[in-house]
């Protein structure tokens, strides 16, 4: 769960804790667009399996861009990309 913690002061001068989801996805995951899901499944369909049958799903190509929508999405602004 992703939490928002609050202390809320007592008369005393101590301070109570008070924590509370903060309504935010918990994940990149939870967070994708229906068409980002949908990208991530068509490649994980067509990418080779281990011997094990597992998919190394952070080795799909779109991760940059679900975070990048994600940043603007939160934050009102592009997320600026490393000079290189």
């Amino acid at each position: 769960m992703n939490a928002n913690t609050y202390f809320l002061p007592n008369s005393n001068g101590s301070h109570t804790a008070v924590i509370g989801p903060s309504g935010q996805p918990k994940s990149m995951l939870d967070d994708m667009t229906t068409d980002e899901a949908a990208a991530m499944m068509t490649w994980s369909e067509q990418h080779p399996r281990s011997p094990g049958g597992a998919i190394d799903m952070m080795a799909w190509p779109g991760w940059e861009a679900v975070m990048t929508r994600r940043f603007k999405d939160r934050f009102g602004v592009d997320l600026k990309q490393p000079v290189t």
